[in-house]
């Protein structure tokens, strides 16, 4: 077997390892309930919206920046869009093109004032958090909503819903690994200062990541109008709880980017944290412990890929320390 095959095959087990013992655990321990044809379809359908979230947080995440704001620049834009989509009577085309615009443009404001304000970003987000939730209070002050026809429902079921994260999936794919801008952000995510050093304009790259991050805060908006019907404009930081439901997918996609491609990465985590929490819904188990789960599994991931260099170390120096006794054996016997 050759050394490139066997880091493939290593890689491709470190990857499914997580996910298939999840899969086995709640397999049995469900009776087999969790992977009947109607699960499933809820687990994919559950999927989609945190796994596009992600793609809108891990460009800025690439660069050691976490922008608290998505959460409230999807809702704003659901909002803005479903009652612009009813206004001009544009349909499937409006909600989309208008959930892009303004989501592209509010993370767009937000990457100008990171790259002015020189201030930590958790500060501006959580900030720009308070200002966009109140935008649809302004636009909006008779309602506050946004509120469309059910027929537009159809972009949030199976299976057009699985064509827009696949469509999210292919753009994210090419942005990160067949263009200039994913090579920038890697390099920039890697080692900053080497990357400036090199010429990089870090403000110029910075910018354009949440630009970008904005293509799937808008393709999120559209999923999330259409998946409730209705939502309503949110207040007091209650927007966090939407970027809240895709951290377990993001951190565990970011452990998984250790050993595949990131975009793969982020569907296979999310899938796999839906199939977890759904398993344990299933076994009965209550509100506040599959909370309490969720956030030990995201405290042991964390914990892993933080020590990830410590565990590697012992590793090595296990192996060197068993070839050196081989050694050592083998002269003393001669």
């Amino acid at each position: 077997m050759s050394s490139r095959t066997k880091e493939y095959l290593t890689r491709a087990w470190k990857t499914a390892l997580f996910p298939a013992i999840v899969f086995l655990f709640f397999g049995i321990a469900t009776g087999g309930r969790i992977f009947t044809a109607r699960s499933i379809v809820v687990i994919l359908r559950q999927s989609v919206l945190p796994a596009i979230i992600i793609m809108a947080m891990m460009p800025n995440l690439s660069l050691g920046m976490m922008d608290f704001s998505i959460g409230a620049v999807v809702m704003t834009s659901a909002i803005f869009a479903g009652n612009l989509m009813n206004m001009t009577n544009t349909g499937y085309v409006g909600l989309i093109a208008f959930s892009l615009i303004i989501a592209v443009a509010l993370t767009s404001l937000t990457g100008f004032l990171n790259n002015k304000l020189r201030v930590p970003l958790l500060v501006i987000s959580l900030g720009l958090a308070l200002v966009y939730e109140a935008l649809p209070m302004i636009a909006f002050p008779k309602t506050q909503t946004a509120k469309i026809n059910v027929k537009y429902a159809a972009l949030a079921q199976m299976p057009t819903i699985l064509i827009v994260l696949a469509v999210a999936f292919v753009i994210y794919f090419i942005l990160t690994n067949k263009t200039v801008y994913g090579h920038n952000i890697r390099a920039l995510g890697g080692n900053s200062e080497l990357a400036t050093r090199a010429g990089l304009k870090v403000d110029r790259i910075t910018q354009l990541s949440f630009t970008i991050s904005g293509v799937f805060a808008g393709i999120a908006a559209a999923v999330y109008m259409c998946s409730n019907g209705q939502v309503n404009a949110p207040t007091a930081f209650s927007s966090l709880v939407t970027v809240m439901n895709a951290f377990l997918g993001l951190f565990l996609g970011m452990f998984l980017s250790r050993f595949c491609d990131a975009s793969l990465g982020i569907i296979i985590s999310v899938i796999t944290m839906t199939t977890l929490l759904n398993g344990l819904l299933m076994l009965g188990v209550s509100s506040t412990s599959r909370n309490i789960f969720s956030s030990a599994v995201l405290f042991v991931l964390l914990a892993l890929s933080s020590n990830q260099p410590y565990f590697t170390r012992w590793v090595n120096n296990t192996k060197r320390a068993k070839l050196a006794n081989e050694a050592y054996s083998k002269a003393n016997s001669n």
